[in-house]
């Protein structure tokens, strides 16, 4: 692992905020408008078990299906 001092381009957040107002209440469509107005967003999400054998294409869970 490098060391910080020998980077020779290290980034940081000056500013950031919170994105919705509670659990699940974010839209794809305000994520979107946060990109475009305001550069990239960090999230996350909480999947249903059987995500960890997801392999590719777009996800769904069998468990809620």
């Amino acid at each position: 692992m490098k060391k910080l001092d020998s980077l020779n381009k290290v980034y940081s957040v000056r500013n950031y905020q919170y994105l919705g107002g509670g659990y699940g209440r974010q839209s794809e469509t305000l994520i979107m408008k946060e990109i475009i107005e305001n550069g990239p967003v960090v999230l996350s999400f909480e999947p249903a078990y059987d995500f960890m054998y997801y392999q590719s294409g777009i996800y769904h869970s069998k468990a809620e299906s």
